[in-house]
């Protein structure tokens, strides 16, 4: 089994991020990667789950033409077990759940999708920096493509390449955003 999980985060909605994963480019990426396992982490609100049952019901016809199985949920505490069980993730660009996928021994691959809506960009920033160090692939903001599109490129990029790289030593920026995500303080692993 070869599973994708995407994750939109807790704190705040990320419906385009799920839409996109049902959308055609993104399942045919899906399929040329022999994808047959979709997990989605839809969010906190009851909006986001609505979302997520009405794409499995309006789409089920093209999910099973690409072979994906497709579950999901809404929150968890559990989030690095499902992080462990997949191939690869497609995630908000959340610091915590970059570091903490970066983090694993045998990390998946790691496509993070900045929301635009949160925080003045500083997904983005964080994004790029470990794009930059080939942490990651993050998708292409400047791009005039269709979201999903870009979405299917990165996704494609990401599994057919052993792109990731572990994390940096450090002294790294890899050590700087964990800091500041920590509040200022370091983690000692």
């Amino acid at each position: 089994m070869k599973q994708v999980l995407v994750t939109t985060g807790a704190t705040y909605p990320f419906d385009s991020l799920v839409e996109a994963a049902f959308s055609d480019p993104v399942l045919d990426a899906f399929q040329e990667l022999k994808v047959d396992s979709l997990r989605i982490q839809y969010g906190s609100t009851r909006k986001s789950e609505e979302l997520f049952n009405d794409l499995c019901i309006s789409r089920s016809l093209q999910l099973e033409q690409h072979c994906i199985k497709v579950s999901g949920f809404g929150l968890t505490q559990k989030m690095i077990d499902e992080v462990k069980t997949s191939w690869m993730v497609v995630s908000h660009a959340g610091t915590g759940t970059i570091l903490d996928t970066l983090r694993l021994e045998n990390a998946p691959r790691l496509v993070v999708v900045p929301n635009d809506k949160l925080m003045g960009g500083h997904q983005s920033e964080v994004a790029s920096a470990m794009h930059e160090m080939g942490c990651l692939i993050c998708i292409d903001e400047k791009s005039e493509e269709a979201f999903e599109v870009k979405l299917a490129k990165a996704i494609h990029l990401a599994g057919m390449s052993e792109y990731i790289k572990p994390l940096p030593a450090r002294g790294s920026i890899a050590d700087i955003v964990e800091e500041e995500a920590n509040g200022g303080k370091r983690k000692h692993n």
